[in-house]
């Protein structure tokens, strides 16, 4: 499935109805979700693996890798609503497990192959929030696809000084732009189009 094919697939998904500024819950774009996805299955790392999203949305991710031939996909967000969305938007698909709770308290008994996450940025919720996230990745997989808000060149070095004190290292990193729909009254403008970097961490 190719880049175009696979977007259109995935922006007939429904979207988040309700969404929390709190919690960052800004939508993937279809388009930034597809070229995710579609690096990960290039890298073989999606096609009958068992695939994990922390605060997993509306599915897309999950989803989008299940379309891709993953075996099993694992979506876990700390908002109910979301799960709801995401439980509705997976109807046609078979093993995708979803459930409400704190990625902190997430125990599972085998690694899996993959986490795809879009984890919130740590901009209006607590302070490195992202870094959260990707901390409890590396306990789950041994690799890990990652999207993160790329600033200056000391936040790549932060990222990566982060991965090597955990055991990992980033194999590539891809810059890509995300279109940041309006979704708050306080935002002023229609759309914001942000830089953003896709990491990919693989364990040393």
């Amino acid at each position: 499935m190719d880049k175009k094919k696979l977007s259109m697939f995935l922006s007939r998904l429904k979207k988040i109805e309700d969404p929390k500024y709190w919690l960052e819950q800004y939508s993937l774009t279809p388009e930034v979700a597809a070229e995710i996805l579609l690096i990960a299955f290039l890298n073989n790392d999606i096609k009958n693996k068992i695939i994990i999203d922390l605060g997993c949305g509306n599915g897309i991710l999950t989803i989008g890798a299940k379309k891709l031939g993953a075996k099993f996909c694992i979506g876990i967000d700390i908002d109910k609503e979301c799960i709801r969305t995401a439980l509705e938007n997976s109807k046609k698909f078979k093993k995708i497990f979803y459930v409400v709770g704190d990625i902190k308290n997430l125990f599972l008994k085998k690694r899996v192959d993959a986490v795809l996450q879009n984890p919130p940025f740590g901009l209006k919720s607590k302070r490195h929030e992202d870094i959260n996230f990707l901390k409890i990745a590396f306990n789950l997989s041994d690799k890990v696809y990652s999207l993160h808000r790329n600033g200056y060149r000391k936040t790549f070095e932060f990222i990566k000084n982060f991965a090597e004190k955990n055991g990992f290292f980033v194999l590539t990193s891809l810059k890509m732009k995300l279109e940041l729909f309006k979704t708050f009254s306080f935002h002023k403008s229609h759309k914001k189009v942000i830089d953003v970097r896709l990491y990919i961490f693989k364990k040393a």
